[in-house]
């Protein structure tokens, strides 16, 4: 049909209305509506093909997972940087970051009596990795409360408990608390000030191998290991001094805590260059046996 007769059925009654676009193509046809299904549809024929063309044999790049999910994340490892940012905190963090094993390693090396062939070698490497001051804390924390909390249990056991007696509670309560607040100052200061009188006299020895405060106050924190029993067999003996041979037995087993103490003292200053004692040595030892009387007085 020509354009002459397709433009005669075309009627034109010269008012605006629907007429005006029959030559325009209406968009709620279904030829020109958007199909969703069709665009997913080529999606998925393309996925398809892809894994067709992969089964054919050709080579793809694997899909590598990120590196936090190939390996591990191990906490015992020691961070990659090193250096923390400057500040008091971070400054003494590195002193609190020790492993289990470490602590337990260090706790046995207070009681035993033999010598560790790097404290023998005096190796700087490793006396510099064993500095720490949370067994000074939390050890010398343990023997003040192992020491007020056996005194109560042992009153309330042998007064209410076997004698059926009640004693003052104003006067025991008294008695308790000033017993701690003597603890506390006595064994901190022991582990804190007394590492600074003897850094000063160590410094004058050319041989030690103490260069800080620090070491030292880890080295008198640990060595409180060996009051705990001590201490516990005292208050035990203490309820009981009625005589003149408990009291001996109190200074014979308070002379025992403080030679166990002493040698492992000994240990950590003694640098195996020479066999007799320095006077560093000395002094340090006579402050520690000072300390040993001075607690058996002021507790006992």
């Amino acid at each position: 049909m020509d354009r002459n007769s397709v433009s005669s059925f075309e009627i034109d009654d010269g008012l605006e209305g629907v007429d005006d676009f029959t030559n325009e193509p209406n968009p709620f046809d279904d030829a020109n509506r958007f199909n969703g299904d069709t665009a997913i549809a080529s999606d998925r024929v393309e996925s398809d093909s892809a894994i067709k063309n992969k089964q054919q044999g050709q080579e793809q790049e694997p899909i590598v997972p990120p590196p936090s999910y190939t390996e591990p994340v191990r906490i015992d490892q020691p961070s990659s940087n090193e250096t923390l940012p400057p500040g008091l905190l971070n400054y003494y963090s590195r002193y609190f970051q020790l492993t289990t094993d470490d602590f337990k390693n260090r706790l046995y090396d207070s009681i035993s009596f033999k010598n560790k062939l790097q404290d023998v070698e005096g190796n700087a490497e490793s006396e510099e990795n064993k500095t720490d001051l949370y067994g000074a804390i939390w050890i010398t924390a343990t023997l003040v409360m192992v020491q007020y909390v056996t005194k109560g249990f042992i009153g309330l056991i042998v007064d209410d408990i076997v004698q059926g007696i009640k004693n003052d509670t104003a006067y025991d309560r008294k008695e308790t608390f000033l017993g701690l607040i003597h603890s506390i100052w006595l064994f901190y200061g022991y582990v804190f000030i007394v590492p600074f009188i003897s850094i000063q006299i160590l410094r004058r020895d050319e041989n030690t191998k103490f260069k800080s405060v620090i070491d030292l106050i880890s080295v008198y924190g640990y060595a409180n290991t060996n009051w705990i029993p001590i201490f516990i067999i005292e208050d035990i003996l203490q309820r009981f001094n009625t005589s003149k041979i408990v009291y001996i037995v109190q200074w014979a087993i308070l002379a025992i805590g403080s030679a166990k103490t002493g040698i492992h003292l000994y240990k950590k200053l003694d640098n195996g260059s020479n066999s007799k004692l320095s006077l560093s040595t000395i002094i340090i030892l006579s402050l520690h046996t000072a300390f040993s009387i001075a607690a058996m007085f002021i507790l006992f």
